[in-house]
């Protein structure tokens, strides 16, 4: 599973992609989400956000069909970027991890970076919970 995301973040394509999504945020001052499928060797990031989570309220509501909880799920996602510079939180929050431990599932999480940078780090439901940091991209 993390080798998957790790090699969709590593096409210059899918980086631009995400890129276009983290601008998004930033020009909104929301915290976009939703889920990933795997089609194949490719992921699709699909938002579904009831809430996005802003600075004054972080917490983003997801809508997430059925068939979410039914298996045909990669992972949860969303953004640390309503804001150019959100390094300061960079990688899942205690909530984040909860909630990926709550409905066992995987989460990714995209913070943006100063510049034109974000980060990518996967966390998963198991305990020990399990965070690795896939590292910067530039776009």
């Amino acid at each position: 599973m993390v080798s998957t995301v790790h090699l969709f973040f590593n096409q210059r394509e899918n980086v631009k992609d995400i890129a276009s999504s983290v601008e998004e945020c930033v020009r909104d001052g929301k915290e976009y989400g939703g889920y990933v499928l795997q089609k194949g060797t490719n992921l699709q990031f699909i938002k579904s956000c009831k809430n996005a989570g802003t600075k004054e309220n972080p917490k983003t509501t997801i809508y997430f069909p059925k068939f979410v909880w039914q298996g045909k799920v990669m992972a949860l996602y969303h953004y640390h970027a309503d804001d150019e510079d959100r390094t300061e939180l960079a990688g899942p929050s205690g909530l984040d991890l909860e909630t990926t431990t709550q409905n066992n599932i995987t989460g990714i999480v995209i913070t943006k970076l100063a510049g034109k940078n974000f980060n990518v780090d996967v966390f998963f439901a198991r305990q020990p919970q399990t965070v690795i940091d896939l590292g910067n991209y530039t776009y």
